[in-house]
């Protein structure tokens, strides 16, 4: 039972309040003072590099080439920012994406000294302009397939991550699609109960939002993160009663100590 529990809540019953990954429905000011993930910070150089790609595959070699060098000056400025969690394992990410850039860098400058000289040597081009043309074919494939894997993960924990993404863009229907997708893959999922209350009090339905909490703790009663977020939305509606008896239960329920939530219950 409690190795069940454990795997549907990202094998994480042990976290500490602070590093859990729920986000309650704590004050925005407490949301200002996480750290931006790296994902974000990495925004610009990968809309850099998807532009690059495309060009590539399109034969456009020296502009795709500059892109990628763009992107490689906003990887080398976000590690220079971020010297302290540079050394973190998060950041193996940003040494594979600035890995896998070089080397498309130098294959693309290779392939592009090896063109000219075919072109200089050969005077019929037709067998040539087929390969490059089953290249560009190719890259443009190898990038729909890591487009389709991104937008439909089998993870849940990359669903959160997008969910996050469109909620913070107000993309509320793209944010209820991804919460559909992850019931559909785990029709009891804590993680999408939580994501569903944060959506619907981001749109407003308080009602809407405690409904999906307390449906999280039916079919998860030893889940303790949707009694503490049920805690922090009773605080926001001024009824410390009832935020105190869900914060109880959620430590009775294995919750860790959360200390800024205990200090919000005195």
């Amino acid at each position: 039972m409690k190795s069940t529990l454990a795997a549907l809540m990202f094998s994480s019953l042990a976290l500490s309040a602070q590093a859990s990954w729920y986000w309650p429905f704590g004050s925005s000011e407490e949301e200002e003072k996480e750290p931006p993930r790296l994902s974000e910070l990495m925004e610009p150089a990968s809309e850099l590099i998807d532009t690059a790609s495309d060009l590539a595959a399109e034969g456009k070699t020296s502009e795709a080439v500059e892109k990628y060098r763009e992107a490689l000056k906003k990887l080398d400025q976000i590690e220079a920012e971020n010297p302290d969690r540079a050394k973190k394992p998060e950041f193996a990410t940003l040494r594979n994406k600035r890995a896998y850039v070089s080397a498309a860098i130098d294959s693309m400058l290779l392939s592009q000294i090896k063109d000219n000289a075919k072109a200089v040597a050969v005077s019929d081009t037709t067998e040539l302009e087929k390969k490059l043309a089953a290249e560009r074919k190719a890259k443009i494939e190898r990038k729909s397939a890591e487009r389709m894997k991104l937008n439909n993960p089998r993870k849940g924990h990359s669903r959160k991550d997008l969910f996050m993404r469109a909620l913070k863009r107000g993309e509320y229907e793209e944010a209820e699609k991804i919460v559909k997708e992850m019931f559909e893959a785990k029709p009891k999922s804590p993680t999408a109960f939580c994501l569903k209350a944060m959506l619907e009090k981001k749109r407003g339905n308080i009602a809407a939002a405690e409904k999906s909490l307390e449906e999280c703790m039916m079919a998860n009663p030893k889940n303790h993160f949707a009694y503490y977020n049920m805690a922090r939305l009773k605080l926001e509606q001024n009824d410390v009663a009832a935020a105190k008896k869900y914060y109880e239960t959620g430590r009775s329920a294995g919750g860790p100590e959360d200390k800024k939530l205990e200090e919000k219950l005195k």
